[in-house]
């Protein structure tokens, strides 16, 4: 008889999700007496992808169709077949590790209608930003600079502006089951991608702690 041993890094991991990978698990290892512990991770480079096709949604024109998604790759996995359902494995004489990059959903309607209030100020947000008034910050928020001419205005749009940023982050963590140990890695993606985003002139932070102009 077969023994399994499940840990999962995350929370919140829909049960039809993680009722799938049990199933594939024990068709893949029927039959042999090895206890197999399942690994549930976000990679970085996972967590870059995701901020930055929510920025790039959240930068599309007022009214425009959000730009489609990258079709996932179809391409077979080497190994056997508990490696082409869950990914890379590594095993021991006594015991089998998988760990299961989890996919990040984030063309959902909440992201898709926070990304329009986004775009909705996104003509002014990039005004005061090449005034000098805006500048992106290393935890992907924006923050008033002493630029030239900054009204009452800016101070607004710097709320209403960083209020979708942590609803869309938010969001992304609550949809996909990522950990709140996760965020600070998720906050440095986004501000990534938002400072890639910004025009030149702007404001940008490094991961540092230092200002200059982009």
């Amino acid at each position: 008889m077969s023994r399994y041993r499940q840990e999962n890094r995350t929370t919140g991991i829909p049960r039809l999700g993680l009722a799938a990978v049990v199933l594939a698990l024990a068709f893949a290892v029927a039959g042999a007496c090895v206890p197999v512990t399942v690994n549930i991770n976000f990679p970085q480079e996972k967590l870059d992808d995701a901020a930055s096709q929510i920025v790039n949604m959240s930068r599309q024109p007022a009214g425009a169709p959000p730009a489609p998604e990258s079709p996932p790759s179809s391409a077979p996995k080497p190994g056997s077949s508990l490696e082409r359902w869950l990914g890379p494995r590594e095993a021991s004489a006594e015991e089998s590790h998988i760990v299961v990059a989890q996919a990040l959903k984030t063309d959902t309607p909440e992201q898709r209608r926070i990304a329009a209030s986004q775009s909705q100020r996104l003509g002014a947000l990039q005004q005061w930003m090449g005034r000098g008034c805006i500048g992106e910050n290393n935890q992907g928020l924006v923050e008033a600079r002493p630029g030239q001419g900054c009204s009452g205005d800016v101070a607004r749009l710097i709320g209403d502006e960083n209020r979708d940023r942590l609803a869309a982050l938010e969001t992304l963590m609550r949809e996909n089951g990522i950990p709140a140990a996760d965020m600070g890695r998720l906050r440095m993606s986004f501000a990534q991608a938002y400072r890639g985003k910004a025009p030149g002139g702007t404001w940008i932070q490094s991961d540092r702690g230092d200002w200059a102009k982009k």
